[in-house]
């Protein structure tokens, strides 16, 4: 029995997903003849090098430290692996850390690479980072009015732009590597680990070393652990004022003691 030829609808719906999934490219092209099955590859082609472009663009400093075959490559596998599921090229290349952490403990060639496994969390947060909705700014006022009776219950809260990571490697000082484009870069404190802020200032993604205080303090925050908690908890304090000026903190509410 003959099947039944396809609407403009379906023929666009697997025109789409032949183009971004290589598992429906032979459902596709068997519905087209030999011109337009030229045709479509060279749109297939034009869409794996938008989305080779975007990892490129969200993950330079991997990109740079593998050099660009390398990288192309594992890009390529990615493309394959994890094809485009959104209309939105910003949110692609989510799992490229997780993609990397399996490929480099499958290639022995890779061995010297395991830093990019948080180098590639690093680039995917400031991506989450800068394009994260704004915030209002902090009510001072509002804060200062608050019953001293009360001020145990607080809560406060990040902006959504703000991300803080820990890591076994010095992620601060291989960003500003890679920002200023130096050779070198010193490591004036080595320690088992070192902590980052990642922060939007004026449409532009930046860093900030942290201390491992400053790093609790904030990684508390962003539970909405109220301040009596946080001080029952042993965590120091000290920095809130700094956070607040620096418009890290956005505003804050009333919770229940914990």
């Amino acid at each position: 029995m003959k099947e039944a030829p396809i609407n403009l609808a379906q023929w666009q719906q697997q025109f789409a997903l032949a183009l971004v999934d290589e598992r429906h490219v032979d459902d596709f092209t068997g519905l087209l003849n030999e011109k337009d099955s030229r045709r479509f590859e060279t749109y297939k082609n034009n869409a794996r090098q938008a989305l080779l472009q975007t990892l490129i663009t969200t993950y330079p400093m991997c990109e740079r430290a593998l050099g660009e075959q390398c990288f192309a490559q594992l890009a390529s596998h990615y493309i394959h692996r994890f094809p485009l599921r959104e209309n939105n090229l910003n949110q692609y290349g989510a799992y490229f850390a997780d993609f990397l952490k399996s490929e480099i403990k499958a290639n022995h060639s890779l061995k010297d690479y395991d830093y990019l496994v948080d180098v590639a969390t690093l680039e995917w947060h400031q991506q989450h980072c800068y394009y994260a909705q704004d915030s209002a700014n902090f009510d001072a006022q509002a804060l200062a009015a608050v019953d001293d009776s009360r001020q145990a219950e607080l809560v406060f809260m990040l902006r959504p732009d703000i991300v803080i990571m820990q890591s076994q490697y010095p992620l601060y000082e291989l960003w500003l590597k890679h920002r200023e484009n130096l050779q070198t870069v010193e490591i004036p404190e080595p320690r088992s680990l070192y902590y980052v802020c990642i922060y939007r200032d004026q449409f532009r993604v930046k860093l900030e070393s942290l201390s491992r205080e400053q790093y609790l303090l904030l990684e508390q925050i962003s539970r909405q652990q109220s301040l009596q908690t946080m001080i029952d908890k042993g965590i120091h304090i000290q920095a809130l004022a700094r956070f607040i000026q620096k418009t890290w903190i956005c505003g804050f509410k009333h919770g229940k003691q914990q």
